[in-house]
C-alpha cells in the first residue's frame, strides 16, 4: 500500500494517482538495488556516504530513496544538466547524445530549468519533481535496419555495434532487406544450461533468432519474449549495424574493429544499390535528423505547448514548403557520440555548439558534483 500524500501535496486526482502508482511500482526494485549497492560496498570495504541522484538535480540518502523511489526519475538528465551548467554558458541547450537516446534540457541564467508540471512518464503526468527535459530514441548504438521496402530505419532499440563484436558470422549472411538484422550472442560463462535458448547459443555460438527457433524448438512470440528477458538480464548480447559502425567505416572513429563494421556496411549497401560511403552518410544523416527533431520537439513544446507544437513540427517539411529554424541559444554537447553528430546539427539549426572539457563523461561528472554538494550540505 502506498499513499499519495507521502509524495504529493498538489491537487489533481489523476496526477496524484499516477505519482503514487509510480512510487509503488519502483519501490521494491529500488530496495533491491540499494541492498545490492550496500552489499558491494561491504565486499570492497567502502565506508563512505552514498548519494542517490534525484530528477530535480538534488541528492538524497539511501533511506529517503527507499521510501520515495520515483524521485530518481530523470536522474540521468539531471546529472547531465549539472555538468552542463559548469560550461560557462548562462543560457543554452544541453544535449546529451548517448547510446540509444538523446536528452535535451535548458539552462537559463546559469541554472537548469525545472518542470512546473512534474515529470512525465510516457502518457502519465506525475507530481515527481524533475528538470524540464525531453528524451527521444536516437544515439550512437541505435539499431539501423533495411526494411523490406529498401528503406534505412533507425530503431529505438540498442544493439552492440559490429565494430565492438568479434568472432561472429559474416554480416552479409544475416544483414539486409527483410532480414532480422541482428545476431544473438552467446551467454557468458555460468549461464543456466536448462534454458533452451541459452543452451542453444552455448552449443552453436552466435545465431539469428530464426536459427535459434529452428535449433531449439522455441519460436514465435515465446522466443521473442524470451530473448527480450534474457537481454534485460544481461545473459545474452545482441549485435547489429549502428551509427557507431558508420563512423568507424567513415574513418571518424577508431575504437573497435573497422573491418567488421565495413562488412556490415557492404551488406546493407548491396541491398540498397549504393556505395559503402553513401550508405554510411545516409546512416549519419538519419541520426542527425533524429537529434535535430528531438531538439525542436523540446523547444516547440516549451514555446507553444504539446498540442500545437506536435502537428506543426510534423509538417514542417511538406509538398508546399519547408521550414528552417534558427536557434537563439547555443548547444552544449555532452556524451561520447556528441562530437560526431552535433556540429552538423548545430549548422542545420544555425547556431553554435560548445564541447566542455571531459564532455564525453559529463553525465558521470555531473552526478559526482551533485553528490559532493549533497555531502557538503549535510549537517
Amino acid at each position: 500500500v502506498f499513499c499519495s500524500h507521502r509524495v504529493s501535496s498538489h491537487p489533481g486526482m489523476e496526477q496524484r494517482a499516477a505519482t503514487a502508482c509510480l512510487h509503488a511500482k519502483l519501490q521494491p526494485l529500488m530496495i533491491d538495488f540499494l541492498a545490492s549497492v550496500q552489499r558491494s560496498m561491504i565486499q570492497v570495504g567502502l565506508e563512505c556516504p552514498v548519494t542517490i541522484i534525484c530528477g530535480n538535480g538534488s541528492g538524497a540518502s539511501l533511506e529517503e530513496v527507499a521510501e520515495r523511489a520515483a524521485v530518481t526519475m530523470a536522474s540521468g538528465p539531471a546529472a547531465t544538466a549539472r555538468f552542463g551548467a559548469t560550461a560557462g554558458k548562462k543560457n543554452a541547450l544541453v544535449v546529451d547524445v548517448g547510446g540509444t537516446t538523446t536528452d535535451v534540457c535548458m539552462l537559463k541564467d546559469g541554472h537548469t530549468v525545472m518542470s512546473n508540471k512534474g515529470c512525465r512518464i510516457d502518457r502519465w503526468q506525475t507530481h515527481v519533481q524533475a528538470i524540464d527535459m525531453y528524451t527521444a530514441a536516437g544515439g550512437g548504438d541505435s539499431h539501423i535496419i533495411c526494411t523490406s521496402e529498401g528503406k534505412l530505419t533507425l530503431l529505438p532499440t540498442r544493439v552492440q555495434p559490429l565494430a565492438m563484436t568479434s568472432d561472429i558470422p559474416d554480416p552479409g549472411d544475416w544483414l539486409g532487406r527483410g532480414k532480422s538484422g541482428t545476431l544473438i550472442l552467446p551467454a557468458s560463462a555460468g549461464a543456466n544450461p536448462d534454458d533452451p535458448v541459452l543452451a542453444c547459443l552455448s552449443r552453436e555460438g552466435p545465431l539469428t533468432s530464426t536459427a535459434i527457433a529452428q535449433k531449439s524448438g522455441v519460436g514465435g512470440i515465446v522466443l521473442e519474449k524470451r530473448i527480450e528477458r534474457l537481454f534485460f538480464l544481461q545473459q545474452i548480447g545482441i549485435t547489429g549495424f549502428t551509427p557507431t559502425d558508420a563512423l568507424h567505416v567513415s574513418g571518424r572513429l577508431n575504437l573497435g574493429d573497422s573491418r567488421m563494421a565495413r562488412k556490415g556496411a557492404e551488406a546493407l549497401a548491396a541491398e540498397l544499390g549504393c556505395s559503402v560511403e553513401d550508405l554510411c552518410q545516409q546512416v549519419l544523416t538519419l541520426t542527425e535528423d533524429v537529434i535535430e527533431k528531438t531538439i525542436l520537439d523540446y523547444l516547440g513544446r516549451a514555446v507553444w505547448g504539446e498540442q500545437k507544437a506536435v502537428p506543426f513540427l510534423n509538417y514542417r517539411d511538406n509538398d508546399l514548403f519547408f521550414v528552417n529554424f534558427s536557434l537563439k541559444l547555443p548547444l552544449i554537447g555532452i556524451g561520447a557520440a556528441a562530437k560526431a553528430f552535433l556540429p552538423n546539427v548545430a549548422k542545420r539549426l544555425q547556431t553554435t555548439v560548445f564541447f566542455p572539457e571531459l564532455f564525453e563523461t559529463g553525465n558521470a561528472i555531473g552526478a559526482a558534483l551533485i553528490g559532493m554538494e549533497n555531502i557538503q550540505d549535510s549537517p
